[in-house]
């Protein structure tokens, strides 16, 4: 199964906003699955049911919204921080796989 992994993404920001939820609605027409962590604070997903979710579940973490995200994409991970408005690619396979393993650790014993 085709995986999308992001965390500490509470928002899609600003003029990106439109351009970024069509790229959930195309990637979702491919069957990709996407699980999100973000803060127990507001956010604008706006999941309210299956339909809307496009194939997104999200999890709710305790702690405060973040100022900077981690996706994992395919091989690579990409880590943006919104409050410089910065980001890096990584693309050696072994960060690759130890982040996806870490994160679908904390997805499964997480308890959302």
């Amino acid at each position: 199964m085709t995986k999308f992994r992001g965390y500490g993404i509470n928002y899609f920001y600003g003029s990106l906003e439109s351009f970024l939820q069509n790229f959930v609605k195309e990637r979702y027409g491919y069957g990709v699955k996407t699980n999100l962590f973000i803060a127990n604070a507001p956010d604008n997903f706006n999941i309210v049911d299956e339909k809307s979710a496009l194939g997104r579940t999200v999890k709710h973490l305790d702690m405060e919204e973040q100022k900077a995200a981690l996706y994992l994409v395919a091989n690579r991970a990409y880590l943006f921080s919104y409050a410089d408005n910065v980001g890096v690619m990584i693309e050696n396979q072994a960060i690759i796989q130890l982040l996806k393993d870490v994160f679908d650790d904390h997805w499964e014993k997480s308890k959302n």
